[in-house]
């Protein structure tokens, strides 16, 4: 019998600063929490089930005037919004958001940004 030695797929997360407009990605292998169901790692990143999707939560540079604390932002999931065959370009590669829209259904998705 021959056994197939999948790696496993890497998960990236991107997302936007409110306050500064910062982009900012977190790329890694989403490894769930045996214990705990809704929690999960993604490279050093603690990853949350929220409202059925998986969201990472970082702290940005700039500073919230009213707590005096660095903002907290939350990057969601990259995601093939459909099956296309969209060529994937520059628009996909550079993109902040998390939804896929081209032929690489979210590989390349934000890797550049």
């Amino acid at each position: 019998m021959s056994e197939t030695n999948t790696a496993p797929a890497e998960t990236r997360f991107v997302g936007k600063c409110r306050r500064c407009k910062t982009f900012h990605k977190v790329e890694g292998v989403l490894v769930k929490d045996f214990h705990c169901k809704n929690k999960a790692m993604c490279g050093t990143h603690q990853a949350d089930l929220w409202k059925g999707k998986w969201v990472v939560t970082v702290e940005c540079t700039c500073i919230d005037r009213t707590t005096n604390r660095r903002t907290l932002v939350q990057l969601a999931k990259v995601f093939a919004a459909f099956e296309s065959t969209h060529e994937c370009g520059a628009r996909c590669i550079n993109a902040t958001g998390p939804s896929c829209e081209c032929a690489c259904r979210g590989k390349n998705h934000g890797r550049h940004s």
